[in-house]
């Protein structure tokens, strides 16, 4: 069975990317350290490290993608997904997962904007929380 090994991002949907990101530099002294536009997620995306966990901005650039779709239920910034770092192969994780009865999004883990591969558990088998599960330590498994 896989662990959690730590909260890996918080992931959150925000309305105007640049605004989103002058409220953490000047209130917090949090500066966006990348800047990331992914045109296969839709997103144009800011990372924020706060030293233990990375707050994960994410802008639509369409009105198409699913966080384009949930800002538009909210009607503004909010909490989009949860993301935990695993001990083990995100395939493996998937079955452990089936075997608590819980599905996951993706039927096989995808590379994350952040480079490592993810998925993510099923809203409606997660209290209504998206949960995002992490492989940060797949390049220490990988034989080259």
């Amino acid at each position: 069975m896989f662990k959690i090994t730590g909260l890996n991002h918080v992931g959150v949907a925000v309305l105007d990317l640049e605004e989103a990101s002058q409220t953490f530099r000047s209130k917090f002294e949090l500066p966006v350290s990348h800047r990331i536009e992914s045109k296969s997620l839709g997103l144009a995306i800011g990372l924020v490290e706060t030293g233990n966990c990375i707050l994960e901005l994410m802008e639509p650039l369409d009105n198409e993608g699913t966080v384009a779709k949930f800002l538009e239920k909210q009607k503004r910034n909010s909490l989009h997904h949860l993301a935990f770092s695993v001990n083990s192969d995100l395939e493996k994780v998937a079955e452990d997962m089936k075997k608590l009865g819980i599905e996951m999004i993706y039927p096989a883990p995808k590379l994350g904007v952040m480079g490592h591969p993810v998925n993510f558990c099923h809203p409606k088998f997660t209290s209504n929380i998206l949960v995002e599960l992490c492989d940060t330590e797949f390049e220490k498994r990988v034989v080259t």
